[in-house]
C-alpha cells in the first residue's frame, strides 16, 4: 500500500514538472507594422507585415477607408479615437494601427493568421 502511494505522487510531481516546464515556454511577441503605399496623392493602400515566432506574413488590405469600414466596421475617426492618435505615418502610431487591426481583427471575427492568404482580408 505504501509503495502505491509513492508511486502516485511521484507521477503527480514528475506531471507538475512537466507542466510547469511547457508553462514557462516563451512565445515572442507578435510584432506588427501597417506599410502605407499611395496612388496620385488621394488613396493610401494598406499592407499589415505580422512577425510571430520568426514566421512573418504580409496581407494585403486595401484602401484605408474601405478597409476601416467593410472589414472593422468602424470609421477611420473611430480607429483614430481607438489608437489615441492620427499620426500613423509615425512608427509608434504605426505599430499602435497595426496591433489595434490584429486585436480586432482575432476578437471580432476569430482570424488565425497562420492560416489566412495574403489576398483574404483585402477590402476591395
Amino acid at each position: 500500500m505504501m509503495k502505491h502511494r509513492i508511486e502516485k505522487t511521484a507521477f503527480r510531481n514528475a506531471n507538475s514538472k512537466n507542466i510547469n516546464r511547457l508553462t514557462k515556454i516563451k512565445t515572442k511577441p507578435m510584432k506588427a507594422i501597417i506599410k502605407i503605399n499611395s496612388n496620385y496623392g488621394f488613396d493610401h493602400n494598406w499592407t499589415l507585415h505580422i512577425e510571430l515566432n520568426g514566421e512573418r506574413k504580409s496581407f494585403y488590405l486595401g484602401q484605408d477607408v474601405k478597409f476601416c469600414n467593410r472589414v472593422l466596421g468602424m470609421t477611420p475617426r473611430d480607429v483614430v479615437q481607438a489608437i489615441g492618435t492620427a499620426e500613423i505615418d509615425k512608427p509608434m502610431g504605426n505599430k499602435k494601427l497595426a496591433m489595434f487591426i490584429v486585436k480586432t481583427l482575432k476578437e471580432t471575427h476569430l482570424i488565425n493568421f497562420k492560416n489566412l492568404q495574403p489576398w483574404e482580408l483585402c477590402a476591395e
